[in-house]
């Protein structure tokens, strides 16, 4: 996103951060928001970029710390991708993804698997990315169907089993299990702030520094460790 507007010339860059924001606003999965989030921040006080840079880092700052509260169709796919992605993943992670990676590398000439080797963490990122979005994409968008949707993957998770293997993912978190007990939108949008000071001025009303106060106390560390600093600086101690 970054790089699609800082290639226009400043009189298409508006252009270009509306068609960013049709995307985000469309059916992405939930990082892209994140992705989002760090672009519109970064081009803040561009030539060409203002308003809108501005309007859409404000958007995606209330999103990521609120979960989409703002937003109930977003707030429901959300809900739906918390429990739909661990539910793929470990799905996915009962079933031979190494062999899977291996058959695919014997299919690949010897350049592009330099270029490009599969591997299990390579499979099961793609297995995981490629049926969510279609899940997606087969949903109509509006709250109720996905919040029923989710209900339906939430039970289901709730009775799968742990893979027993390795965990293959790129996360250093075996089977997404810490997404049952805080919200990774929540702790990326924290990180995303806590190194980019300039965007306090986003973050004057109540709920958002409730959420950032919450996140500096809470017993989880992957929260504390952006949101203190974020807190100190806010002067929410």
């Amino acid at each position: 996103m970054i790089y699609a507007v800082r290639r226009k010339e400043p009189s298409d860059r508006q252009a270009e951060l509306v068609r960013a924001r049709q995307i985000l606003w469309g059916r992405p999965l939930w990082w892209m928001h994140s992705v989002g989030l760090t672009a519109a921040l970064e081009l803040r006080d561009e030539d060409g970029c203002e308003p809108l840079a501005t309007e859409i880092a404000a958007e995606e700052v209330r999103h990521h710390l609120l979960d989409f509260a703002d937003h109930p169709a977003l707030a429901a796919a959300w809900r739906l991708q918390r429990a739909q992605i661990p539910l793929i993943a470990r799905t996915a992670g009962h079933g031979p993804l190494v062999e899977v990676a291996q058959s695919q590398a014997a299919r690949l000439s010897a350049a592009e698997r330099l270029k490009a080797p599969p591997n299990a963490g390579h499979v099961l990122t793609m297995a995981v990315r490629n049926v969510m979005r279609s899940h997606l994409r087969k949903l109509d968008w509006f709250p109720d169907t996905l919040n029923a949707a989710a209900e339906e993957a939430e039970s289901v998770l709730a009775r799968l089993p742990i893979p027993p293997g390795e965990w293959h993912g790129p996360l250093s978190d075996p089977w997404l299990q810490s997404w049952a007990e805080y919200s990774p939108l929540v702790m990326c949008g924290l990180a995303i702030l806590s190194g980019r000071p300039l965007s306090d001025d986003l973050l004057d009303a109540v709920d958002l520094r409730q959420t950032i106060y919450d996140a500096a106390t809470s017993e989880h560390e992957m929260l504390r460790r952006p949101a203190i600093p974020l807190a100190e600086r806010l002067g929410l101690f």
